[in-house]
């Protein structure tokens, strides 16, 4: 390759652009006493070379590994001089052969480099060791145990020494924090020991029974050791986190046990509650507060098939659904404490054969039960069929066979009226019987017998009946008038008789009576009954008279064909008459005076009549007739009349004279004259006569009298 080819580049040559910056900070004069001052050297180069060029770079022979440029160059220092600061510049540039070009270049560069060596040389005698930092030879030479900084003119020492000259030894570690360094050793605090305090002593030295790691000062204790000084036993396990530790003896918390309280106690009694074609219920005691219980199963020979299921404390039983009929299974139960599961406790179960698909009651009689049921898939040899009375609980069986068809059936016979039964159906294959079919049915509630109405009245009927040997909850009694009106009304089971309220007189009515057991009613009895006519009312005598009497009533309210009168008197005349059936008042006449009449009247319909309704009157007492008087004296008149026809007990006559003196006596009932005596000569009287019967009394007939004026006495002639 030539030489022009070489300097290709604008940089190519051995320098195409060289740059030099020489920085220079001198103090403001030379006295370089104060240990503030700075001096700083500044020098870059940038040297671009083609890859392909023949100028080669070449290490300082002279370079010592690991100076960094510094060196010290023999010859140039003074003896016992610290050379601090060296610049060292050896730059080969193998100059290629051939004419070149660019010696003119070459040529610049060589003279700006020879005016660097020139400045270098002008700061090595300003800044020698004896005119910067006061020129002190100790702290400058940093004792021989540091390097010296002129930009700060101070020592850093090296390790183990220290001093702003280096010359004291240091403690190791500066004793760890955990002492004081004298003469370049640690007197350690307790329980610190070690040439820099850093290692620490344990408690008790570990008693001897594990390691001390003095780092930390912790005890590492043996395997068989526990606590800070490793004078503890321990115990198996640690009692594995479930008890307390005395003295290496484990004291377990509840429910676990063993030397490390490792085991859970295992449950207890576990047993079977139920089985059924697809499922087994089983519980167990509550021994120990767990977190939770674990039941595995399988069919027995079938240990893969294997599940589990885990329940809540707090339950203490369990159904397990799901399984095959006629299968024995495998039940364990764990105890759950802390994640560790108890021993188990085993129980063989087995599910039951199949059942009957259905089974009912097809009828209902008094005395009887017919059942029926679907044959089930499986085969069976035959039925057991059980029955018996829920309320006496007498069981009877029966072996029923299978029929042909899909279904079987059976009638169960000589039951009791009106009672509750369940039917048990058993299928048997082999002498096994599988599970049980139930239904309850109730025979028919026998009817009420012998109903008989007696009793009856214008508007009431009794009615009687046999009771039904069924228990029953009622016995309802519903009648029905001729003209429809119906009521109904409920009987307690222990009556045998009703009365039959408000009926309406002189009505037939038809009477059914039944029991009844919940929703189930027996036949209907039946019997009729007619009311009688209900009698007149209020009958009352009005405006009696001597020979008459005249009554009124009020009317009955059944329907009828007429009234009837009939009248007695005390002396035994009896009268008899019809008054029409719309009629409501009569008059009786042609009786006797001053008799007493007793009068009935009732009413007919056919042949059929009401009761009678009665009243007594008498007639008023008839007065005496043709009252006269005669021989009449100065003090007497004598009367006379005519007898009464009434029975009377007495007359009574009354007498008052004009002047008002008034006087009454009394006469015998079969008088009918009487005189007058005591009466004043002269004087008006006016005389009453009248008859009595007890406190009756008959109209007065009346009279007047005068009586003759007296003659003188005692006529004296003088």
């Amino acid at each position: 390759m030539g030489f022009q080819s070489w300097l290709a580049f604008p940089m190519g040559v051995l320098l195409c652009c060289a740059l030099q910056t020489s920085a220079i900070q001198q103090p403001a004069s030379h006295n370089c006493t104060s240990n503030g001052q700075r001096i700083s050297f500044s020098h870059s180069y940038k040297i671009d070379l083609p890859a392909s060029s023949q100028i080669k770079l070449e290490a300082d022979p002279l370079q010592h590994e690991g100076n960094s440029g510094v060196q010290l160059d023999p010859g140039e220092a003074e003896e016992n001089e610290e050379q601090n600061i060296i610049f060292r510049h050896n730059i080969h540039v193998h100059t290629p052969k051939g004419d070149c070009e660019t010696l003119p270049h070459i040529k610049g560069l060589l003279e700006r480099m020879e005016k660097l060596e020139k400045e270098v040389a002008e700061l090595r005698e300003v800044c020698s060791p004896q005119k910067c930092c006061g020129g002190s030879q100790g702290v400058s030479h940093c004792s021989g145990h540091g390097t010296f900084f002129y930009e700060t003119c101070s020592c850093k020492c090296a390790e183990g020494w220290e001093g702003s000259d280096c010359s004291r030894p240091t403690c190791p570690g500066h004793c760890t924090g955990h002492g004081r360094c004298d003469g370049g050793k640690c007197v350690c605090d307790e329980p610190y020991f070690g040439e820099d305090c850093s290692q620490q002593l344990c408690p008790e030295n570990c008693s001897g029974n594990g390691i001390c790691d003095t780092a930390k000062g912790v005890c590492q204790c043996y395997e068989e050791f526990i606590g800070e000084d490793c004078s503890e036993k321990r115990c198996p396990g640690d009692c594995s986190g479930n008890g307390f530790c005395d003295t290496g003896e484990c004291y377990c918390h509840d429910g676990f046990f063993g030397l490390d309280c490792s085991q859970v106690l295992a449950p207890q009694n576990l047993q079977l509650l139920n089985s059924t074609e697809n499922s087994l219920a089983v519980s167990w005691d509550q021994m120990i507060d767990v977190d939770s219980y674990l039941i595995t199963y399988y069919p027995v020979g079938y240990e893969t098939l294997v599940k589990q299921v885990h329940m809540p404390k707090e339950q203490l039983s369990y159904e397990i659904v799901g399984l095959c009929p006629g299968t024995t299974y495998n039940i364990t139960l764990h105890h759950v404490k802390k994640g560790i599961a108890s021993e188990p406790k085993y129980l063989e179960a087995s599910t039951v054969l199949s059942a009957l698909n259905a089974i009912w009651v097809m009828e209902e009689m008094e005395h009887s039960l017919e059942v029926e049921w679907e044959n089930p898939p499986t085969d069976v040899d035959y039925y057991k069929l059980k029955f018996r009375s829920l309320v006496e609980m007498d069981e009877k069986e029966a072996v029923v066979p299978k029929s042909n068809d899909p279904k079987s059936r059976h009638i169960m016979t000589g039951l009791k009226p009106g009672t509750e039964y369940e039917v048990t159906v058993i299928p048997v294959k082999d002498n096994i019987e599988g599970k049980s079919s139930s239904v309850s049915g109730r025979t028919g509630v026998d009817s009420p017998t012998n109903v008989t109405t007696d009793r009856v009245t214008e508007d009431t009927a009794t009615v009687s009946w046999n009771k039904v040997a069924a228990p029953i909850d009622r016995y309802m009694v519903r009648y029905t008038s001729a003209d429809g009106d119906t009521k109904e009304i409920e009987v307690g089971s222990e009556n045998d008789i009703i009365t039959l309220l408000d009926l309406k007189p002189g009505m037939e009515y038809v009477i059914h009576i039944w029991a009844e057991k919940g929703p189930q009613k027996s036949k209907k009895a039946s019997t009729r009954a007619v009311t009688e006519i209900d009698s007149p009312t209020e009958l009352l005598p009005h405006q009696v008279t001597e020979d008459a009497i005249t009554v009124s009533w009020n009317k009955v309210q059944a329907s009828i064909d007429r009234y009837r009168v009939s009248y007695t008197s005390a002396n035994g005349d009896v009268e008899e008459r019809e008054v029409q059936k719309d009629q409501n008042v009569t008059t009786l006449a042609g009786l006797k005076p001053g008799m007493e009449y007793v009068i009935y009247i009732w009413a007919e319909k056919g042949e059929q009549q009401s009761k009678r309704a009665s009243t007594e009157a008498v007639t008023e007492i008839d007065s005496p007739a043709h009252l006269v008087t005669d021989q009449v004296t100065e003090d007497t008149a004598t009367i006379s009349w005519n007898r009464v026809q009434a029975v009377i007990d007495r007359y009574m006559v009354n007498y008052t004279s004009v002047d008002g003196d008034t006087e009454e006596m009394e006469v015998g009932k079969n008088e009918t004259t009487m005189t007058l005596t005591g009466l004043k000569p002269g004087t008006e009287y006016v005389i009453f006569l009248w008859a009595e019967k007890g406190t009756r009394q008959s109209k007065r007939l009346s009279t007047e009298a005068v009586t003759e004026m007296d003659s003188p006495k005692n006529l004296v002639f003088d």
